[in-house]
């Protein structure tokens, strides 16, 4: 066993005879002390996806309580718990009930709010058979008659439908559906590590998750590739990540079982465990640290930056590639997510490494080499499979930046970091610098992740930009110049003002570290950035962002959703600008969803004012235009009547076996889960952000405009859409799509 070198023994020594551990070692990542995070005035959404999939809107809900039976009579109690963890109790009874009706005036209603978008649960306990309905301006949303079993009725939404504990365990049972890897030492055993490794390097992740890395990869038999790495952590302070220690590297060299906080592991290998020729897929499983009897167990979340628990695969998957969609409806995980994780390159320059003999960066070099030439030949494996894959993503830039660094064929012995993908080259038609804002800003801060993102249609088809003509297909692989910044305002909005990007928390430091340097750099290249200080400085995100939801015709009343605000503390709502002559009222002013209610039709100027924690101020203005002739009306938007016909624009594209083979989502009427295919392309949390709006709107989508809102027809149909979003996203009554 390697040792500690005799320097960082003595000071690991002191530092934990003074305690600064805590006086004991977390047993555990998810056990450390979590220091408190003031989400007004600091961002915490690191390891999550910006669209976390809330299974609701925000807005007033209603709850009808009915029978099995028509004409019951007796008493209920109903549970409505929030996800802040709130319960609302409430009792009632029927007097002659309406029967499974939830439109029925006999079945008692309920209501609530929920402030933000997330989930619900709720229960009624009777000693009648009782059914539940969650109606959302009379539209159902949900049902449930036995959920709580004994004729009790309950729904249970979770506040994020791909971070949840049901969503861990389908996943587990999609890629181990034979119970194979429950713990390490059985993952281990099945794929040949009870043998040997082919490889062992040992490093410090100093930009991603901080740990002292010792891992381990092998080739198995059926050609696929199998890697585990023991994360070892030394915390100078408990539970915050931008402390871990240097000393972690020193732990993994010597394998300290005191500071072995968990396992990952990473499995190439075929979906079908009985069937060695099925497509492979990468799989990734977390383990936890060892317990009294010595076994690593499998775990559904981890907290691998002191900053809450998160499940898996989400927690891995924002940096593997994965594109997560909710379950299926009977709770399998989707075949295009299970398909979208992928290996990730180990570039050595954001790595820490030993002065110890035999742990030195140049002795470790020729190990990263060998696992990165294993990691390509999985990229080589995704690019073979069947086009037809929903979703299949397309590897060229990833094998490029991968074999690039390494002389194009993997001969080179040192990894090439000054390498630059010919997307990112200096050329007539790209502004000055471009090679140095690849090389400092986005091969250190971006392409790790978003290398792995995107799907192989349409790269042939390419936009004017310019004098010149690029593709733009597949922007979100940041694969050159033209596509990273066709994000240009996405940029502006994730990076500086809502601080979600970079989406790991070492690394959001390390971008923030000098406000000065990097994030100067790359706003010199944003058209339109605006985001500065009062002294006219960049700063680290930590100012209110109003949203107070964007321009829009309605019906009155008016729902204004503002919980999409970023460190907001307090809200304000006020109509600042009316017809003459009208009357408006402004309900739950300081909350952030309102209702607005006007008698007269014309333009209503809404503006919504947040503050902080700082007690700094933001302002955000909606110009919401009034139509009492609108048709439907803003509440009586649904999937089936209204959204169907306008996506059937969109399926000469998105269609199954269609022109564009493997074509992410289906619109076409003959979709079965054509509903919740929409409804994991909508985002609830902030509807403009929606991918069923900026898609069809954006320039690097490869059907163009497909919404165009310089016409009437596209603005008309852009605004049916957000409107339906908006009030809660209800599917409708017909029962081919909506089931």
């Amino acid at each position: 066993m390697n040792k500690f070198s005799s320097k960082a023994l003595v000071l690991l020594s002191f530092l934990l005879m003074i305690g600064c551990t805590g006086g004991e070692r977390p047993d555990t990542v998810t056990n450390v002390t979590i220091p408190v995070i003031d989400e007004t005035i600091e961002p915490n959404h690191f390891l999550s996806y910006v669209n976390r999939q809330p299974a609701l809107a925000a807005g007033t809900y209603e709850v009808s309580v009915a029978t099995a039976s028509v004409g019951e009579s007796g008493s209920y109690q109903l549970e409505i718990t929030l996800d802040s963890g709130a319960v609302q109790t409430t009792s009632g009874e029927w007097n002659n009930s309406g029967g499974m009706d939830p439109q029925s005036a006999s079945n008692p209603r309920h209501s609530f709010t929920l402030q933000k978008a997330g989930g619900i649960t709720l229960q009624v306990q009777s000693s009648v058979d009782s059914y539940l309905y969650l109606l959302r301006n009379d539209h159902v949303m949900a049902s449930d008659d036995d959920g709580a079993g004994g004729g009790n009725a309950r729904i249970s939404m979770d506040a994020s439908s791909i971070n949840s504990a049901a969503y861990a365990e389908a996943y587990y049972k999609a890629v181990d559906p034979n119970n194979e890897r429950t713990t390490l030492a059985d993952w281990k055993s099945l794929n040949g590590f009870d043998q040997s490794a082919d490889v062992n390097a040992t490093f410090r992740d100093i930009i991603d998750l901080g740990y002292g890395r010792d891992m381990y990869a092998r080739t198995r038999a059926d050609g696929g590739i199998a890697v585990y790495v023991d994360n070892y952590l030394f915390q100078n302070q408990p539970g915050d990540a931008s402390l871990y220690s240097p000393l972690s590297l020193d732990a993994a060299i010597a394998r300290d079982e005191r500071f072995l906080i968990g396992t990952n592991v990473i499995e190439y290998s075929p979906v079908d465990p009985n069937d060695a020729g099925s497509e492979k897929i990468a799989k990734l499983i977390a383990y936890g640290p060892r317990d009294a009897n010595g076994t690593q167990s499998r775990v559904l979340k981890v907290n691998f930056d002191g900053r809450g628990e998160k499940f898996m695969p989400g927690v891995c998957g924002v940096c593997h590639g994965a594109s997560l969609y909710p379950l299926e409806a009977d709770g399998a995980f989707p075949k295009q997510a299970l398909r979208s994780l992928k290996m990730n390159i180990l570039d050595p320059k954001p790595f820490g490494f030993s002065t110890q003999d035999g742990f030195t960066e140049g002795q470790q070099e020729s190990r990263l080499h060998a696992i990165n030439q294993m990691v390509h030949g999985t990229f080589t494996g995704f690019g073979g499979e069947d086009s037809n894959n929903s979703g299949k993503w397309s590897p060229d830039f990833a094998l490029d930046l991968d074999a690039g660094a390494y002389g194009g064929d993997f001969s080179r012995a040192n990894y090439d970091h000054d390498y630059i993908p010919e997307g990112w080259r200096q050329n007539e038609n790209r502004p000055a610098g471009v090679e140095s804002l690849y090389l400092d800003v986005i091969k250190v801060h971006c392409i790790a992740c978003h290398a792995l993102r995107g799907t192989e249609l349409a790269e042939s088809i390419t936009t004017p930009v310019g004098e010149d003509r690029v593709s733009l297909a597949n922007a979100i692989n940041f694969s050159s110049y033209e596509k990273f910044i066709s994000y240009n305002d996405q940029i502006i909005d994730l990076v500086y003002r809502r601080g979600q990007m970079p989406l790991s928390f070492l690394n959001y430091r390390q971008f923030w570290s000098n406000p000065a340097g990097v994030p100067t750099q790359l706003a010199a290249f944003l058209q339109g950035f605006d985001v500065y200080d009062d002294s006219g400085k960049i700063t680290a995100p930590q100012m209110p962002l109003a949203i107070a939801g964007g321009n829009r015709v309605s019906s009155s009343p008016v729902l204004m959703n503002g919980s999409a605000s970023f460190f907001a503390a307090s809200h304000e709502w006020r109509v600042t600008g009316m017809p003459a002559g009208a009357v408006v009222s402004v309900s739950s002013a300081n909350a952030p969803v309102a209702t607005i209610t006007a008698d007269l039709a014309g333009d209503y100027v809404v503006e919504l004012s947040v503050t902080n924690g700082l007690n700094n101020g933001a302002t955000d203005r909606a110009v919401i235009t009034l139509d009492p002739l609108l048709n439907p009306e803003s509440t009586d938007i649904t999937f089936d009547e209204h959204i169907v016909p306008i996506l059937s624009g969109c399926a000469a594209c998105h269609v199954d076996g269609g022109f564009f083979a493997g074509i992410p989502v289906d619109f076409s009427v003959g979709n079965q889960k054509l509903y919740s295919d929409v409804l994991a392309r909508t985002n609830l949390d902030d509807p403009q952000s929606s991918l069923l709006l900026t898609k069809p709107t954006g320039s690097n989508h490869a059907g163009g405009l497909s919404i165009n809102r310089a016409n009437p027809t596209g603005e008309a149909n852009y605004q049916l859409i957000l409107n339906w979003l908006i009030n809660g996203a209800p599917c409708g009554t017909d029962v081919t799509i909506c089931r």
